[in-house]
C-alpha cells in the first residue's frame, strides 16, 4: 500500500496578514473595550453553568465587535480545548 500524496498547506500571502491585522487593530480601537471586557467576563461565568444558553451572549459580543478569538479563548479557559487520542 502507497502512501497518500501529502495535503498541500495553504499559504496566507503576507500583505494579507498584515492587512487583516491593522484591520483588526482599527476595530479594537472604535470598539466599547469596556463593554467588551465586562460581556467576555459574562460568557466566562454563564459557560461554568451548564443550563445557560451561550448563544445569546455570544450574539451580543459579536455585535459589540469582540474578535472571534477573543471569544474563544474566553471559552477555551471554562471548557480547555479538544485533543483527539490516536486510537492506533
Amino acid at each position: 500500500m502507497s502512501e497518500p500524496p501529502p495535503i498541500p498547506n495553504r499559504k496566507v500571502d503576507p500583505a494579507v496578514e498584515t492587512r487583516q491585522i491593522e484591520r483588526l487593530r482599527a476595530v479594537r480601537a472604535r470598539r466599547d473595550n469596556a463593554r467588551v471586557a465586562a460581556l467576555l467576563d459574562r460568557l466566562e461565568t454563564e459557560a461554568r453553568e451548564p443550563s445557560v444558553n451561550l448563544m445569546p451572549v455570544t450574539i451580543q459580543l459579536v455585535k459589540a465587535r469582540a474578535s472571534m478569538g477573543e471569544i474563544v479563548a474566553r471559552r477555551r479557559q471554562v471548557f480547555g480545548a479538544y485533543v483527539e487520542k490516536p486510537v492506533f
